[in-house]
Parts: structure tokens; sequence; C-alpha cells
């Protein structure tokens, strides 16, 4: 963060108790002032969800064991890393004058002499100057008695000392030989004081002549220093703390917070930026103990013939353990905000500069200027903070326009086109940039004379998608969505797991099923262990369309029968036999009925069905009895019912529980089979069970398989029990091209790994808790959200124009769904009414994406008011 520590700062700021914050604006230090207010206080906690910073490891986070940093960049261990929450404000500073500084270097340090008292945004600083009238010294007086985080900066401040002379401060020892002395304040808690000497210099925020070579200075610094530190041994989260880069992905839930819409905007954009481009990736990146917080009160430099050079730091304060591309990123924010130039040359400039001393990745290019964004909105959206604490304070308001033009000009930027700039810089790439994108009408023209017109897209305005990773795609312009509503990718866009066990199988071998292949039943063994018994046969197919198709055919062949159940706004695919048993599609306009064979129940809705109330589960099964005898008072039989657990199109629907198992066992009593169709909701979605049907007492006949089975690669299949599968071995032989070919049991495979391994299950039923009582929150605001319904992430949310009548409101839901679009979160629409919000994401959704979605879900709910 931005601190004014040192004397010089003191005279460049027009009041003596100022200190200029991260965001470009200025804030009165103590803040403890603006604190000590009451109503202030509700204010910030209003803000940030909290009051003082909660301790992991201490105010600043702690150690968890996992050291890193054997000499040269390292790496981190995935989830090593603990943040503690987000809190932008400090605790009250130290109660310390200048008499009690002067007894304390007397006693401490055997040193005297004239006393200035400096600004800080937390701790207390004194200058100790000498004869001539000049800062020597400083005594720095810490806030929060942290030890852990001073030991840090010890290290630091002796590496650097004994590689780097005169670039940084140098520790003082006590009288004694210590690092620091321990006093208590008056309010009984902790603090640590130490010495450290003077870096010479103005700071680079009173230098004039700041020019390109002033950022290439910067950065060749900066190469320096953490070229040094990374040969430092620290534990993997030293130094964590509500700043570092991590700590972007908390920032979703403040979004409420900013009035302006136009900042609201571009907050949001960087956050999917964040979320997309740099979270999941930044952990892969080289690893080491950074200097965290190269703005320009804690540089200092030199005037020369070319311009402003940056020759030292000082103010360790914000050192931590984190991806070294952030350490550019936060250095390349601040440049671009003191320069007058355009932010890539400014970029390039400082990259080269630390380029030339550390050498980078090119993978970390790729996260220069996202990185930078996401520090810009950090400050400004501390800075937001700050001023709910004290609104009458008119220097909160000084020099905030900066950052918010730097943060725009940096949104100007293709993130892809920024990153081919920098490696080009670095002669890392050749100077041929790719083919820009092809325009959007001439792909609409292209896909009305060659693709079949029945096809839709997604929104009034449609997307070019032409990428995706996690829970996010990307336009053409580079422009990242978050996805909610994919539940086809059930393990993330692209995941590398699943993407390697694809391309090394299709390297190796694919071809049909009349060969023995041990993938093939390796997967099709842990398929079936999923599932209870007498669930125990698997026939694997290409899709859920296929897999319905299948089922169909098993069902008559073991019944003899051909009546089927179905439930009404049921979708169960695409092919003739798989509409047939789809009111959803039969019921649409143009979609021609029910043939005589298919029998549709009414959809157990206990909202908006025709049963609600406690007795809802027994009045909906009462209706599969009666079609069960009017089936057979026409001289027919049932084959079977075919049930979603959860109805997807029909509206996002739970079930009253306990209907599915009473239906099947009324069909059951009548000779039928009872088909379960976990295409949607399938594979641990509902995060309580693998499969939604198991929250019933009772095993279905046959479970119909599909979209996520292979996160994206085409797969289905049919699992039925032993008897059903042998009825229908006895008839025609089946054979399928490409069901269980080698690729895609690989794929299968890794799917099923990927679940267990990264704990998917338990993920979805925390994100879908999370998201969901988010959801019950903004219904207590908006009434037009009349249910929130679903278990996992598999989420629904009814929009009513009278919360009585419960009549459905679908022209809301299409603008809120629009806005939501503009903003870059996926949303979609469902239900027979066109009135359901749904919400069914990747598994990889996290708690940070949750927020997001309901932050811009908010807005987009108060601009449709």
């Amino acid at each position: 963060m931005r601190l004014a520590s040192s004397w010089s700062a003191a005279r460049t700021i027009p009041s003596a108790a100022c200190t200029r914050l991260a965001g470009g604006c200025t804030m009165h230090a103590p803040i403890r002032a603006a604190a000590a207010n009451r109503g202030a206080l509700d204010r910030v906690r209003r803000f940030t969800g909290k009051g003082t910073p909660a301790s992991v490891g201490g105010p600043w986070g702690g150690a968890f064991g996992v050291q890193i940093g054997t000499g040269g960049s390292s790496w981190r261990v995935r989830g090593a890393i603990v943040l503690p929450p987000m809190d932008p404000l400090p605790p009250p500073s130290a109660d310390f004058g200048l008499h009690q500084a002067g007894e304390l270097l007397r006693t401490h340090w055997g040193r005297e002499g004239a006393l200035k008292s400096l600004t800080s945004y937390e701790d207390r600083n004194f200058a100790l100057l000498d004869g001539c009238g000049e800062p020597s010294h400083v005594l720095r007086v810490q806030n929060a008695g942290n030890r852990a985080r001073l030991q840090l900066e010890a290290m630091i401040l002796r590496c650097l000392a004994r590689e780097l002379p005169g670039v940084a401060p140098e520790l003082v020892p006590t009288s004694a030989g210590d690092d620091w002395v321990e006093l208590n304040g008056a309010d009984g808690r902790l603090h640590l004081a130490r010495v450290m000497s003077w870096v010479p210099g103005p700071l680079l925020a009173d230098l004039k002549g700041r020019n390109l070579e002033t950022w290439f200075s910067l950065g060749e610094l900066l190469g320096r220093v953490d070229r040094c530190l990374a040969e430092l041994k620290v534990d993997a989260g030293a130094g964590q703390h509500s700043w570092t880069m991590e700590a972007t992905s908390q920032l979703a839930s403040l979004l409420q917070y900013e009035p302006d819409p136009k900042i609201r905007s571009m907050f949001e954009a960087v956050l999917l930026m964040y979320g997309g481009r740099v979270q999941g990736v930044i952990e892969e990146l080289p690893q080491q103990l950074l200097f965290y917080d190269a703005n320009e009160f804690n540089l200092t430099g030199v005037e020369t013939r070319d311009g402003a050079r940056v020759t030292g730091l000082f103010d360790l304060g914000d050192a931590a353990v984190s991806a070294r591309v952030a350490e550019v990123g936060i250095a390349v924010a601040y440049a671009i905000q003191l320069s007058e130039d355009d932010p890539l040359p400014v970029a390039l400039a400082l990259v080269r500069g630390y380029h030339q001393s550390f050498p980078l990745h090119l993978e970390e290019l790729d996260l220069v200027l996202p990185c930078a964004a996401a520090r810009l909105t950090m400050s400004l959206m501390h800075g937001r903070a700050a001023r709910e604490a004290d609104p009458h304070n008119a220097h909160l308001t000084q020099h905030t326009g900066d950052g918010v033009l730097a943060l725009e000009a940096l949104l100007a930027i293709q993130p892809e086109q920024g990153a081919h700039h920098l490696g080009v810089g670095l002669g890392l790439l050749s100077g041929t940039g790719s083919p820009g994108p092809r325009d959007e009408k001439d792909l609409l023209s292209a896909r009305a004379a060659v693709l079949n017109p029945a096809l839709s897209l997604s929104y009034d305005e449609p997307l070019t998608i032409l990428r995706g990773t996690r829970s996010y795609l990307f336009d053409a312009e580079g422009r990242a969505f978050l996805d909610c509503v994919n539940n086809v990718c059930h393990v993330g866009h692209c995941h590398p797991q699943v993407v390697r066990a694809l391309a090394n199988q299709a390297a190796s071998l694919n071809t049909n099923t009349r060969y023995l292949h041990p993938g093939r039943l390796d997967y099709a063994q842990r398929l079936v262990d999923l599932f209870p018994a007498p669930l125990d046969t698997v026939q694997l197919v290409n899709s859920g369309s296929e897999a319905t198709e299948l089922a169909l055919r098993m069902a008559r062949a073991a019944t003899g029968a051909e009546h089927f159940l179905v439930l009404g706004g049921g979708y169960h695919g695409n092919s003739q036999g798989a509409v047939a048993v789809s009111p959803y599609k039969f019921n649409a306009p143009g979609g021609g009925g029910a043939p005589n064979w298919v029998h549709e129940l009414p959809c157990p809705d206990p909202y908006a069905g025709l049963h609600r109330g406690p007795d809802a589960a027994e009045a909906y099964a009462a209706s599969v009895q009666k079609t069960c005898l009017d089936i057979e008072a026409r001289g027919g039989r049932v084959a079977a019912l075919l049930a979603e657990p959860l109805i997807g199109c029909g509206g996002q629907v739970v079930p009253p529980k306990g209907w599915l198992s009473r239906a099947a066992a009324l069909v059951k009593s009548h000779g039928g089979l009872c088909i379960v169709d976990e295409v949607q909701v399938g594979f641990g979605r509902v995060g309580d069970a693998w499969w939604a049907f198991e929250q019933e007492a009772f095993v279905p006949d046959m479970v119909t398989l599909g979209k996520p089975m292979g996160n994206g690669h085409p797969m289905g299949a049919v699992i039925a029990t032993g008897s059903v599968a042998q009825a229908f071995g006895e008839g025609p032989e089946y054979f399928n091209t490409f069901g269980g070919n080698p690729v895609s049991c690989a794929v299968g495979m890794a799917v099923l790994d990927v679940i267990e391994q990264e704990g998917l299950i338990a993920k979805a039923a925390e994100v879908g808790a999370h998201l969901s009582q988010g959801l019950c929150q903004l219904a207590q605001d908006f009434p037009v959200l009349g249910d929130v319904r679903g278990r996992g992430l598999y989420l629904g949310v009814a929009f009513v124009r009278d919360a009585k009548t419960r009549e459905g409101d679908p022209e809301r839901l299409a603008r809120v769904v629009a806005r939501a679009r503009q903003a870059g979160v996926l949303l979609a629409i469902d239900g027979p009414g066109h009135d359901v919000l749904k919400i069914k994401p990747p598994l990889v959704f996290s708690i940070a994406d949750a927020d997001l979605a309901l932050a811009v879900l908010r807005r987009a709910l108060e601009q449709t008011a």
C-alpha cells in the first residue's frame, strides 16, 4: 500500500497528518481519529463485513510449513496460502510522541538528536536528524506487535545490505544487540520499535523529469532486489495480507458499495479478468519473497540529465511471498498513474528493466497487465472504504482520478495484444502478430448460409467464444465472461488433466468396441462402482440423447410394454424418440404434442405447481396411480416412468421429498420400470451424492448419463440392472460405432479422477450453499425473486410479478440476464414460462466466482427495477 513514511514525504504533503493511499487518494493519519467515531466505524464494517482484521498466524498471516526459495525462483505449493480477511483499514495507530521517541533512542540505542515526526499509514515513524538538520536514521514503532513480520523484514534488510548496499535501509541493532525493543502501549497493546538508516534522495513522487528511462530504472532496481530475495528460504504463507495479489478474489463482495456505475463496471471487468486470466494460473508461476509495494512514496531516486532515475527503496511492511509477476504488475500500476505516456510504453520500459536484471518467462508476461489492473482496482476499492469511514475529509478525494484514468487506460488494451507487445519488446516473440478476429457480422452471415436455421444462439447480442478455462470463457476480443450455466464442462473448461488424457489416448489408439481394450473395462467398472446394487451393467454411448433412446428400447425389451410416463416440462434429448418423451419439446410451438404411447404427468413443482404444502408428494404420486390405471383400462401396459430427479428445463424444480420413490413404487406395482435421467444433475453436481436420486430411499432400474460425463467430449451411458440388461441382450445385437471408444473412456476416467482428487462434490455443496444464501438475501431486497431452489450447484430462481399469485415475470428476467451478460456474467433462462433463472456452472466455480455473480446480479436487478 502507498505510505508516506519519510521526512521528505511530509514536506511534499500539505498536512503533516496526511498520508497518501494506494488508490491515489489521501487520508488523514492516524485513521483512528475517524475510526473512533462509532458511526464511521459502523460504516466501515458495513463496507468490509468486519471490524479490525482477524488474525491468521498474526494479523499479517503466518507460516504454513511449506518452504520455498532454495535459490532462484520457486514454485508455490497449491493450497499453501491462507489469506486474512479483507479489511482495508488498519487498527488504531500507536499513541507514541516525540518525547517518548527520544527516551527510547537514548535508552536502547544510545543515540540523541533532534527528532521529526513522519507520517505513516498505521505505524509511528520519527526521523533522527544529524547536526546539519538532515535525517540520518528512522525510528519506527510498529502499530501491532507482530514479531513474525519484523523477523521477515529483518531478514530482508540484512540480505539487501549484504548484496545491494545503499539500496535499502540498514537495520541498526540496539545497545544489547537486538533487532527491536518491545513496548507496551497505553492501551495495553504490544508495540515493537526498531531503528534503520535513512535512505538518501528525494521520493519518486517529488522527482521531476520522469520518463521511460525512469520506469526502466525502477524495473531494473526491482529485478536486482527480487533476485536477491529469491535466495531467501521462507514459508509459502510468509507475509500474506489483504493487499497481496491473491486477495483480489475477495473484492467481489464489496462491489455493491461503489456508487458510480462506470467505475463499478470497470471493477467488474477487472475482477472477471482476474478470475479468468490470473486466478488458477498465478499459483503455477515462479513464487518467491517480494518487496511488493513499489509506489512513489516508497522509492527514492536522483535527477539526471536524461531524466529521473530510481535508486532506492524502503518500507518493507508489505513484503510477502507471491508470484514474481505480481511485483512487476504492482509497479506497472503505480507507474501508469504517475506517467503521462501511454500505458504500453510505460509497462514495456519497466518490464525491460526488470527482465535485464532478473529474466522473466513468457508465461509471466501474460499476467503483467491483468495484475496491474487488479492492483489499481484494489487500491480504488480500499480508498472507497476509507472515504466511507470519514466522508467529510476533503483529503480523501484528492488524486483519486489518476487511479480511475489509469484503470480505464489499462482496460482499453486487449490482454493478448498487451502480452504480445511485451513479448516482442523483450525479444521473446516475433513481431508478427496473429490475425485479428473475424467480424461478428461475417460470422452471422456464414452461419445463416451453411448451418441449419433450427440452431439457436444465446443472447440477443451473440458472443463469439474462442477460449475457456475453469469457469471462464473468452470472446474474440479477449474479454472474460464468468460462465454460470455450463454444466457440460463439469470439472472446468479445458481442464489440463482431461485434455492430456484425451491427447495421449488419441495418439495411441481410437477404435470401436469390437476389440478388447482394458481402458474400456476399467472405466465401466469404475462407473458401476459409483452406483448402488443392483445397478451393475454399463452401455456406453455418445450423448444423453442416445442414452434416452437406448433406455426406451431396453425398457420395452424388459417389460414387453409400450407406454411411458413422463413429467411436465421434462426434456430428455434431441432425437426422434427422445423428443417424443420430452414435454418441454412436444408442447412447444410446432412440437406436435405427445404420441399416444407417452403420458404426461403434472410437473411435481411444490412452488407453482398444482399441489403445494406438506402433502404435495402424495398428491403428485396419486396422478401416477391414476395414469397407470387409465392406460390399463384402455388395454395398454406401462413400460416405464422416465423422470429427472430435479426437473431442469421444467424450471430447475426440486420435487417434494419422497415423490420420486413413491412414483417409482407405484409404476413397479403395475409392472413398469423406473428410468432416472441424471444427464444434467449427475456426477456430484447436487453436492451431497454422486447422483441426485440417492436422496430418495430407492434404486431405479436404469440411469441415463450424458453432458458432464466427458467434460465437453461427447459421452453418454445407460446404467442398468443385470436383469434389464439381460432381457435387452436377448434381442437384436446392439452396436455403437463410437460409444465406449478408448479415447472417450480415457476422458471419462480423467473426469472421475478430477472430481475425486479436487473434492468437487464437497465444493459443489459449499459453493452452492454460499450462492443459495446470497440469492436468498437478494430475494429479501427484490420481491421479483419469488423462489430460490436447488441442490448444490444446480440452482433456480423463479421470477414472479406477484408473490401471492406466483405469476411468472419472464420479461424482467430477460432484462436481468441481458444486463448480466453485458457486465460479463453469463446466466440463462428456463422453465415452460421462461421465467426461471438457471444457474449450473462448472464445479470448479469458487466462492469468489459466486460473490462476483451475486454482485452483478444485484446490479442487474437494480437497473431493471
